[in-house]
């Protein structure tokens, strides 16, 4: 994490392979292996002016590729990479990510959602 007044790293022990912020938090997941090499992802959410992280859960939702949050409600989107051989699926969730709210597949490997 950058601090953008000064320009200096002000937080590294944050595993991230992608994040977006929203509404002064800043939401992400690391994806990482076990010691069997099986695949985990953590989903966290970040408030960017304390650093306090707090762990996420989506149910079902496994080899994210994007996350995005929608900038008038709030609902968080996940974009999925449907294994690198079939079709990726999105996935949104309200804003505390407890319910999905609906899913649809997507064409292969989706890496961006953007809000029109």
């Amino acid at each position: 994490v950058v601090d953008a007044a000064s320009l200096s790293v002000v937080q590294t022990n944050q595993p991230m392979n992608n994040m977006t912020v929203a509404g002064g938090k800043v939401y992400g997941y690391s994806n990482d292996y076990d010691e069997n090499w099986n695949a985990v992802t953590n989903f966290f959410v970040m408030d960017a002016n304390t650093l306090t992280v707090v762990p996420m859960q989506f149910a079902g939702v496994s080899g994210p590729y994007a996350i995005a949050v929608h900038p008038a409600t709030g609902n968080i989107f996940i974009a999925t990479d449907g294994n690198y051989s079939s079709n990726g699926t999105l996935y949104c969730f309200r804003t505390d990510g407890a319910g999905r709210l609906w899913s649809r597949e997507m064409g292969m490997l989706p890496s961006k959602v953007v809000f029109l």
